[in-house]
């Protein structure tokens, strides 16, 4: 492709996905919707959506029947590895009580989230999250940095959770690039990995994959482009599908309930935020473009047009109560930190975050 990746078309039944265990005897489902239709009740709310620039992917045209994987070397795959075994994405930012998670070392998070309930009658299931993420790129200092812009939901003990984040990424240790990738993450029983990185995501576009590179980056105080995202639950078979959407709607693929069995009636967490990492101890990477949020939209990474797929599996903006009801998820507030915006005609509900890192642990 264009963009330097080099793209395998494989046959859709002998994908990594179905190397998992679980997924054995799996056939490959279809979401029991038009992505179309449900991208469209929202898009109307916010002006920005269409006043912003949409980034454009390019087009993987597999043939019908297979889908596009991104192809890895064995330096891809010892990268990867490594990084796993240091990094512990998968330890949840708050516990059922509402209290938070202490970070695990060299993790830094600004996140708006859900609060638990520990009262059932004003518990808040969830089916689904989604919202507008402008594509940041940044200079990562060393190859273990890496820098995220996301959704996420979750639901289950903290220490075991099952989990899924979605949205852009920049990770050496990940790409061996220093570009913005589109990405997936899934966790459950305590393991967990990126995109195709283990058995469990199930790629069922033949144009767009987890892994792929999104251009072009926003510019400081200059043009500003943005992507689609949405992680939601499919009504009939409790899969989770990951669609990115824009100047494109296109379901990428999904996780199979059967993978992340604490999501399989739904989440009890969904977050929208930054996601950062590096060695503890080490300087830690810019989040969002490298500033702090000063609320000047096109100097800040934003996430907007802010929505969620209700116990019903309606989408839903937040209400003023339940947007007010949401908690800030900042560990390190010298480093990074995350401002809550109200509802407004160009951005709808949104969040303006990041910082430059350095030494935050």
């Amino acid at each position: 492709m264009n963009d330097g990746e080099i793209i395998d078309c494989i046959d859709e039944s002998k994908q990594p996905a179905f190397d998992h265990p679980l997924l054995k005897n799996h056939k490959i489902q279809k979401p029991g919707y038009s992505p179309k239709d449900a991208i469209h009740q929202t898009n109307s709310s916010s002006s920005a959506t269409q006043s912003r620039k949409m980034v454009n992917l390019r087009r993987a045209n597999c043939p019908e029947g297979t889908v596009p994987i991104r192809r890895t070397s064995k330096d891809d795959l010892i990268r990867v590895k490594a990084s796993m075994e240091s990094y512990k994405p998968l330890i949840s930012i708050v516990r059922p009580d509402g209290t938070p998670v202490e970070e695990p070392p060299g993790r830094h998070v600004a996140a708006l989230h859900s609060r638990p309930e520990t009262d059932p009658s004003l518990h808040m299931e969830f089916h689904g999250i989604k919202a507008m993420l402008m594509v940041e790129n940044l200079s990562l200092g060393t190859n273990n940095q890496f820098s995220a812009s996301l959704l996420w939901i979750e639901s289950g003990p903290p220490d075991n959770a099952s989990a899924i984040q979605a949205g852009w990424l920049v990770s050496p240790t990940l790409f061996g690039d220093n570009k913005t990738h589109i990405f997936g993450f899934w966790a459950a029983s305590g393991s967990g990995c990126y995109n195709i990185g283990c058995a469990g995501f199930v790629q069922t576009n033949q144009d767009y994959y987890v892994g792929q590179v999104v251009e072009p980056a926003s510019q400081y105080d200059g043009a500003q482009y943005a992507m689609g995202a949405y992680v939601h639950q499919d009504a009939g078979t409790g899969n989770w599908w990951f669609t990115v959407y824009g100047n494109i709607n296109a379901d990428i693929g999904y996780w199979p309930r059967e993978v992340v069995p604490y999501l399989g009636t739904g989440a009890n967490l969904i977050s929208w935020g930054g996601l950062v990492y590096n060695i503890p101890h080490e300087t830690s990477p810019p989040m969002g473009n490298g500033h702090f949020p000063d609320g000047d939209r096109k100097k800040v990474a934003v996430i907007y047009d802010i929505h969620y797929l209700n116990e019903n599996y309606e989408i839903k903006e937040p209400s003023i109560h339940v947007w007010n009801d949401f908690s800030i998820r900042e560990d390190r507030v010298d480093c990074y930190s995350l401002t809550r915006n109200d509802f407004d005609d160009e951005d709808g509900y949104s969040i303006f975050f990041g910082g430059p890192g350095g030494i935050c642990d």
